[in-house]
This record gives structure tokens, C-alpha cells and sequence, in this order.
């Protein structure tokens, strides 16, 4: 069986499929590192692969979703979906930044997604003006399972996001549902204050990478917080 490990976890994501390559291996399993290049004679390999007393094989790839995306080969397609589907066959394939929503293209396989923390959607909707203290504390919360680095890109994203609504501009990706949440936190800002505050997070980023920033993410937010919410 096919198993494709994904996520926007990516940090998590690539530890986990490196653990299970460490797992089969110390299980005696036979580690067939695949190619992109060789990925069309995948499916013969495993199908055409003799017999009982044959060492056991991992078969392991790398983006094999994009690239399939890329080809756009329907042959190739149902070839990977018959391979994938047998019961003897153990592969696993990690796609860098899919989430399950963009795997469509294969039809037998297992997935295992690994999404940020979902408190983390929690911090980004308290961040309108008037709910400082729950937005620092759910900072606080959130830094206990989430790096911060990740936690500055996600709320740089999103306020970004509520720019381009505040300006009519949303982004097609968004779904309807989100459109309207998102178009309620908008109605929480000043069209200035929420300019200022993306300007702000911006310095932040700048001070970061010019290793100018005295305070560290999770202080450097707080404090702009302050004078925003």
C-alpha cells in the first residue's frame, strides 16, 4: 500500500517519514530510494517483482503528487493507483507543502497529514483591536507545541489576507465560508490600523533578518500588539 505523508507541518511531516524509513530498515526491510527520473517503472518493479522469497523492499519517493501533476499522464496515473493498491507492497512517498486537499490525482493510498496546531487558527482570529490580553495569551499557549518562526509567517499571511479583503481583493483560494469569517475580523479594524499593523510586522521581519531585532518574535509581536489592540 501506497502511503503519502503530507502536511503544512513540513517540519513534522519530514521527521515522521524519516522515522519510518529508520523503523522498516532496523526491520530488515530492503530501502529502494526512487528517483523522479525511474518513477514511470515504479509500477512495473513492484507489480512484475518476484515472489515469496524475495527480500522485502520499502519503495520510497519524494513529491511524487507534484511531479504526476506535471505529466499529466492518465496512464501513468491509473499504472501508480495499481501498484499502490496491493496489499504486499509497502511505499511511502513524502510531498513537500501538499496538504490532502491537493492530493486528487491517486486514488489507493493512505495518507497521513500532519496540520499545524489548530489553536494556532484560534491566535489569528484574536487578533483585533480591543482583545490584546487574549491574543497575548493565546501567544503564550500556542508557543508550547508551534515554533515561532512559524507562528510570525502564519500571522504575517494572515493579516495580508485581511488587507486584501478590506481592499476587495481576496484572494480566490479562499472559500466562501472563510471569506465571511474572514470578512468579520475585518470589521473589527480601522482601514489605517490595520495598515500600521502589517506595516509593523513587516519591520519585524526586516530587524529579523538583519539580525537588528533586539527582542526576539513572540516580544516584538506583543509589543506592537499593544499599540494596535
Amino acid at each position: 500500500m501506497l502511503q503519502i505523508i503530507c502536511g503544512e507541518d513540513v517540519t513534522a511531516s519530514r521527521t515522521y517519514f524519516q522515522q519510518l524509513k529508520t523503523e522498516y530498515k532496523k526491520k530488515g526491510y530492503e530501502i529502494k530510494l526512487v528517483p523522479m527520473s525511474e518513477v514511470e517503472e515504479l509500477p512495473k518493479w513492484i507489480l512484475e517483482s518476484p515472489s515469496l522469497f524475495a527480500p522485502q523492499i520499502l519503495y520510497v519517493t519524494e513529491n511524487l503528487v507534484r511531479k504526476l501533476k506535471q505529466k499529466k499522464s492518465k496512464e501513468l496515473y491509473s499504472r501508480i493507483d495499481e501498484a499502490g493498491a496491493a496489499a504486499d507492497v509497502f511505499w511511502i512517498d513524502w510531498e513537500n507543502d501538499l496538504t490532502s486537499r491537493d492530493i486528487t490525482t491517486l486514488k489507493n493510498h493512505k495518507i497521513k497529514e500532519f496540520k499545524p496546531a489548530e489553536s494556532i487558527f484560534g491566535y489569528l482570529d484574536k487578533c483585533y483591536p480591543g482583545n490584546l490580553q487574549g491574543f497575548v495569551e493565546s501567544g503564550e499557549k500556542l508557543l508550547d507545541t508551534v515554533e515561532e518562526g512559524f507562528i510570525f509567517a502564519m500571522l504575517s499571511k494572515h493579516i495580508r489576507t485581511l488587507l486584501l479583503i478590506q481592499n476587495n481583493a481576496a484572494p480566490k483560494t479562499i472559500q466562501a465560508w472563510q471569506a465571511g469569517r474572514l470578512r468579520s475580523q475585518v470589521a473589527r479594524w480601522k482601514p489605517d490600523k490595520l495598515i500600521a499593523f502589517y506595516e509593523g510586522l513587516a519591520r519585524i521581519d526586516v530587524s529579523l533578518k538583519t539580525s537588528s531585532n533586539m527582542h526576539g518574535i513572540k516580544k516584538s509581536v506583543d509589543i506592537l500588539a499593544c499599540y494596535y489592540l
